[in-house]
């Protein structure tokens, strides 16, 4: 199954045609990197998914530990348009700088606001 959203990705879905979820790594203000093997080659990867959806963040959190009532409080809301212009901002400085040795490379990027 070819997907662009990040809960059919957890669920073993394939990112854009070429991203399979192994394991994910960490998260951050806008988005979770998951480690990912790149089905092209079967490289592994860093896949950094970035959304304006609080819900997806309790994909990455520990069931255990996650209490769905105070989710809004922990991952409030960001505009999308914020989203979108930071991430395209970031994809820009990453096209520059990648391929310096002690930069990670920017191997792809694609919307999934399809």
């Amino acid at each position: 199954m070819t997907t662009y959203n990040y809960r059919d990705y957890v669920s073993g879905g394939l990112l854009n045609r070429r991203y399979r979820r192994v394991r994910d790594i960490n998260e951050g203000s806008f988005g979770i990197v998951s480690l990912a093997k790149d089905t092209s080659d079967n490289k592994l990867v860093a896949l950094k998914y970035n959304t304006a959806t609080p819900s997806d963040f309790s994909n990455f959190n520990d069931k255990e530990n996650h209490n769905e009532n105070d989710e809004s409080s922990k991952y409030p809301a960001i505009s999308k348009s914020v989203i979108v212009r930071e991430t395209k901002h970031e994809v820009s400085i990453l096209k520059k700088v990648s391929k310096h040795p002690n930069i990670t490379g920017l191997l792809d990027h694609f919307d999934t606001c399809h």
